[in-house]
């Protein structure tokens, strides 16, 4: 997976704040097992300093591929929720060019001193993160158990058809935190001046 945080100056007083991401599923190989794995729903959180972006301006439809709600914090502390729109894949899959998330305004109510410049500009700054909010919102889309008396097909194919194998597996898998330590949270900063 891979995420980042754009911005455009609009003039003076404003910026335009975009996200650029690319949802993908993951493989990962450990003692014989090898596992496929994405993302079912992901968090990303805005933390704006001398900014805000008006909650009422904000349009989650443009985001066409995904299901994306809007959690309404305050205007400088927002997050929007990705998560699957329709049942075509059991994870996050596809690329966001470049989708707006907002256009922060210069916050003068937070000013300090120490913020303002020779020029009376305000510095900006946004922090992202992108992090899960549990296990569950991982998924585990395949599994594939190496083991020197059965051909690999055979045991593929034991694990997917018989669902409490595949289901033991996971829980193992999940409990060791392997996967979990792959999603820490992704921190993402910006400076800007407005």
């Amino acid at each position: 997976m891979f995420i980042k945080i754009h911005t455009e100056p609009v003039d003076r007083q404003q910026v335009k704040l975009y996200v650029i991401a690319n949802f993908s599923e993951q493989r990962l190989t450990k003692d014989g097992v090898t596992i496929q794995f994405g993302l079912k729903r992901g968090t990303l959180r805005l933390r704006l300093q001398n900014g805000n972006i008006p909650i009422e301006s904000i349009d989650t439809s443009q985001f066409i591929n995904f299901q994306v709600d809007l959690i309404a914090g305050s205007e400088n502390n927002i997050s929007w929720v990705f998560k699957l729109k329709a049942k075509k894949s059991n994870v996050l899959k596809g690329l966001l060019k470049k989708t707006r998330l907002g256009t922060v305004f210069k916050d003068i109510q937070q000013l300090n001193t120490q913020d303002v410049n020779m020029d009376n500009n305000v510095i900006c700054s946004v922090e992202a993160t992108f992090e899960i909010v549990s296990i569950t919102d991982i998924c585990i889309t395949e599994i594939e158990y190496e083991q020197p008396n059965l051909p690999k097909e055979v045991v593929a194919g034991l694990l997917n058809k018989n669902k409490k194998n595949k289901a033991v597996l996971e829980k193992k898998i999940l409990k060791e935190d392997l996967i979990k330590k792959l999603f820490e949270p992704c921190i993402l900063q910006a400076e800007f001046d407005v």
